[in-house]
């Protein structure tokens, strides 16, 4: 997997972590029911196996890219980021304590321009669920546009759940 340099933008920096690194914090805020509402209203719920499965399958095939806010110097959320070919699927959780301060709508601009011309992806997902409306706005801010997954290509097909519920967000370079 192509290593994720550390990237400054504005307070915030960008650097590749190890998964092992975080410590249970990190499932806990994958649980936290009022920062993933539309999970409990789902009831989904991020159980040891099921973050196994997810943490195993990012140390094959992705990055896992820590955002840190650099006037406090802590950690404030992940960005999880899966490559197949020139396509790549990011993820995104702001720790609940974090969210909603704007923070994402600052880095995923520019996260997406690094993405296109340093990395040279052709194509950007990011699929998240109907009601995550803060999400999809940031997506549309950002310069995503709401596509339909029969569109999306062989490798970006991979990353995309046919549910009802998730909304298709593309960056083409």
């Amino acid at each position: 997997m192509r290593h994720f340099d550390n990237m400054n933008i504005q307070s915030y920096l960008l650097k590749s972590i190890d998964i092992s690194d975080l410590d249970s914090k990190y499932l806990q805020a994958l649980n936290n029911s009022d920062h993933m509402r539309w999970s409990q209203q789902r009831d989904i719920s991020h159980d040891f196996d099921t973050a196994k499965t997810y943490i195993d399958d990012l140390k094959a095939h992705g990055d896992f890219i820590g955002i840190y806010d650099q006037r406090l110097s802590i950690l404030i959320g992940t960005i999880t980021l899966w490559a197949r070919e020139t396509s790549a699927q990011l993820g995104f959780l702001v720790f609940p304590k974090f969210a909603n301060k704007g923070a994402l709508s600052i880095i995923l601009p520019q996260l997406k321009e690094e993405l296109h011309t340093k990395y040279d992806f052709k194509n950007l997902y990011i699929g998240t669920n109907f009601q995550n409306i803060g999400m999809r706005r940031v997506a549309e801010k950002s310069g995503f546009s709401e596509v339909s997954p029969t569109i999306l290509d062989a490798p970006l097909r991979l990353f995309v759940s046919l549910d009802d519920e998730i909304c298709h967000y593309l960056s083409k370079n």
